[in-house]
């Protein structure tokens, strides 16, 4: 029986390791490629109303920046909720306020004497308390970082229009639910950008509608964009001589 040094066995044992990781890295990738392959092939066809943006920024050498109309539809529903829950959280605060004044009104002749020795570090309390009010108020006036359904009802030419946020209600016959996900303070259906071969940003200048495919659990790909008319624009590919 042939004897193998140390050395030999722990190299064919990282070859084995390295050759095993690279079959497993590209198993994924040939799954992910799947994965969209069918969501093209299966999803549900819809058309999203893109919102203006600076023309600055519109066009970027070979891709192409995104905003949709419908986010500021999600902005604005998310910035109530928002605001509603903020009130409900003032309103907490007032009360708990209330209780404790009212504890400290009830205090015995002599705490109140021991108390009004502690007037200027209440006051640097207070203070301290006023400037953590203003930080929380700013954050409340950021959008969490989150992913979230709205939901779209859609038409005879498969346009989807917002409706609401989605909280598990049921939908009617016109309508599906669709993924989006706030990152940053913004808010993006699977991308925000459309990418295109250098040179052709002429083309996409008429774009009014991003075409997606949605599948069954809501989630969107980006597969195309059209004008108004809803025709899709595409490179002219000059024919061969």
């Amino acid at each position: 029986m042939p004897k193998f040094s140390k050395t030999a066995i722990m190299t064919n044992l990282n070859t084995i390791i390295l050759v095993g990781t690279l079959v497993l890295i590209l198993a994924l990738v040939n799954w992910q490629i799947f994965q969209k392959e069918q969501h093209i092939r299966h999803g549900e066809l819809i058309y999203l109303e893109l919102a203006p943006v600076d023309p600055r920024s519109l066009m970027q050498g070979d891709y192409m920046a995104l905003r949709f109309q419908m986010s500021n539809d999600i902005r604005s529903a998310l910035k109530l909720r928002q605001e509603e829950l903020r009130k409900e959280e003032q309103v907490q605060e007032e009360r708990a306020q209330e209780e404790q004044i009212q504890i400290e009104q009830n205090l015995t002749e002599a705490e109140s004497s021991a108390n009004s020795n502690d007037n200027s570090s209440a006051n640097l309390s207070t203070s301290s308390a006023t400037n953590e009010q203003a930080e929380t108020d700013r954050q409340w006036r950021k959008l969490p970082n989150r992913d979230g359904y709205v939901v779209v009802s859609v038409d005879s030419r498969n346009i989807a229009t917002y409706q609401a946020l989605y909280d598990g209600q049921e939908l009617a016959a016109d309508e599906m639910r669709l993924q989006y996900r706030v990152r940053d303070g913004r808010i993006k259906f699977a991308t925000n950008a459309f990418f295109f071969q250098e040179g052709h940003a002429s083309v996409y200048e008429a774009a009014k509608y991003g075409e997606f495919r949605v599948n069954q659990q809501g989630e969107v790909l980006l597969t195309n964009m059209f004008d108004a008319e809803l025709n899709k624009l595409e490179p002219l590919i000059a024919a061969e001589e």
